[in-house]
């Protein structure tokens, strides 16, 4: 009786941080949305834009863990595709987009930092890639004997050549190539071909 009311008291506070994360990382959003609305500034509407995505990215990898009820480890497939359907797929659904590969569980301490680097690569598309036209994007998972490659890419423009050539000074790919270099000891490669690639491989 004292291990069930343990796992009942667990399982209650459990959902109490789940809500009152997810409610506080809408709140944040809503007031991003705000600004960004009554904001005289195109600019500073496409970067209050571009920070609004990553607070929906998080919220999106937040639901994904309580979802699948995993909280040491995720399948990382089924958990990229729901931070697209989660976060992306109702603002920016006229895109086609393919999520496909191998089925791979990757530890949480793993799977959040290259969460964000997915969702970064998504909205980098959204934001940069179509101007304004319909688009496509493609994610390949492999598992490679204990290796993990990723490959993203789309249709749109590419990446501005002097970001590569530049030391990746815009954000979101320095962004990307800090959380993938530091945090997760792998590499990451952009380039242009048939529109941006990403490739990583941790």
């Amino acid at each position: 009786k004292q291990l069930q009311r343990s796992l009942k008291e667990k399982t209650a506070l459990l959902q109490e941080v789940h809500h009152r994360v997810g409610n506080n990382l809408q709140t944040i959003s809503s007031f991003v949305s705000l600004k960004s609305i009554h904001s005289p500034s195109e600019e500073v509407q496409t970067y209050l834009e571009d920070i609004n995505d990553r607070i929906m990215g998080i919220a999106a990898i937040h639901n994904s863990m309580y979802e699948q009820q995993r909280f040491l480890d995720l399948e990382l497939l089924q958990h990229l595709q729901t931070v697209w359907n989660n976060s992306f797929q109702i603002i920016h659904g006229g895109h086609d987009i393919d999520i496909s590969g191998d089925a791979v569980f990757i530890d949480i301490n793993r799977a959040l930092p290259l969460s964000l680097v997915v969702s970064e690569l998504f909205s980098n598309s959204l934001h940069h890639a179509f101007d304004g036209q319909k688009g496509s994007m493609e994610l390949r998972l492999r598992d490679l004997d204990g290796s993990l490659s990723i490959h993203y890419r789309d249709d749109g423009k590419g990446y501005n050549e002097e970001d590569l050539r530049g030391g990746l000074g815009k954000v979101g790919l320095t962004l990307m190539k800090n959380l993938v270099e530091r945090q997760l000891k792998g590499s990451i490669r952009f380039y242009n071909q048939g529109g941006a690639n990403a490739e990583i491989v941790l």
